[in-house]
């Protein structure tokens, strides 16, 4: 799937397990675009320039990317892998979602530094 996240219907069997499979690529996307923004460094992304400005922006978008998928994930894959920490991730995705002016920026900055890194590992491998 390209430009968007996997929607999300009824099923199981192997249409289950296909809408799984996009909801994983669409993932190892996200997963790529938080390493290419984590690759401009820590200084770029707190930068208070408009740059610096669009690079959080862009971070808090790959959170929000992230967690959505992870939201249309069927109860048993999520099952399959307790140590994602489904609850967190759903916070945060609900902290950047309604509470724009409470936002920690080093809080999101690490999440795609070291979290999202991590859980695209281990879901994907």
């Amino acid at each position: 799937m390209t430009g968007g996240v996997a929607g999300s219907t009824g099923g199981d069997g192997a249409a289950d397990r296909e809408k799984v499979a996009r909801y994983l690529a669409d993932l190892a996307r996200f997963g790529e675009q938080a390493r290419r923004l984590v690759s401009e460094g820590h200084e770029a992304y707190m930068a208070q320039t408009f740059d610096g400005e669009r690079s959080r922006g862009f971070g808090e978008h790959i959170v929000l990317n992230i967690a959505t998928v992870a939201e249309r994930l069927p109860e048993w894959f999520k099952e399959q892998h307790p140590d994602i920490g489904w609850p967190a991730l759903k916070g945060m995705r609900n902290l950047i979602a309604h509470v724009y002016d409470g936002v920690d920026d080093e809080l999101v900055w690490r999440a795609l530094e070291k979290r999202v890194p991590w859980m695209v590992e281990e879901l994907l491998h």
